[in-house]
């Protein structure tokens, strides 16, 4: 039949456009397109993200590091989270300000600001190093017998870190502009891990102490 011929001839045109679309993988003989394939770390063939995931290799295959930085806000930023993630040369910089609120106490309001900043910067060998950043401020004004004292403090610290806290105070949520009971909860994994699994899911591993 001339509809069957005509079929045929339009299957053998897609599969023919379907060549330079797709890639194949000489590990495991498929064709994938290029989002599914990750180059190797000594070698120029492509390898398919199923093959890459395989043990006993001899040979750690990972995502070029432009491509995991160009990639890396879209992959991590969220619009349900409460940090973003930057790009920022060879790292990916989080910022979480998870304080910034004023507190109301007998005779006295202290303005209180958190901030933590996780930064992961990408060798050219698949591999990443991590730094912590935490910086605190506080700013007050208390009255105490007919006289207004003021105070303000700061600190910084950068190294390593795994911080969870809860607290809780009457106040005002400077970000959000509401005023009354404040809760605001910490976790320092919310920011790491989603940033290591986006690494690791692109084949780079976290460098140790010796590199």
């Amino acid at each position: 039949m001339l509809w069957d011929h005509q079929y045929g001839e339009a299957y053998e045109q897609a599969n023919l456009e379907a060549i330079y679309a797709f890639s194949l993988c000489p590990e495991c003989g498929r064709r994938v397109c290029m989002e599914c394939f990750c180059p190797q770390e000594t070698e120029t063939t492509d390898i398919c993200t199923d093959c890459l995931t395989k043990k006993g290799r001899g040979i750690r295959m990972f995502v070029e590091k432009e491509k995991v930085l160009s990639q890396a806000a879209d992959a991590l930023n969220k619009p349900d989270q409460p940090w973003e993630a930057t790009v920022e040369g060879d790292s990916i910089v989080a910022r979480w300000k998870w304080m910034d609120a004023a507190f109301f106490a007998s005779n006295t309001v202290t303005d209180e600001t958190r901030m933590f900043t996780f930064t992961v910067t990408l060798d050219n060998k698949g591999k990443w190093k991590e730094l912590d950043k935490t910086a605190k401020t506080s700013s007050g004004v208390k009255m105490s017998g007919g006289k207004i004292g003021f105070g303000s403090s700061s600190s910084t610290f950068a190294g390593k870190t795994n911080q969870k806290s809860f607290q809780f105070g009457i106040g005002k949520n400077n970000q959000t502009g509401e005023i009354g009971a404040i809760g605001v909860t910490f976790d320092t994994t919310k920011v790491k891990q989603p940033i290591r699994d986006y690494l690791t899911s692109c084949g780079w591993k976290k460098a140790g102490l010796f590199g």
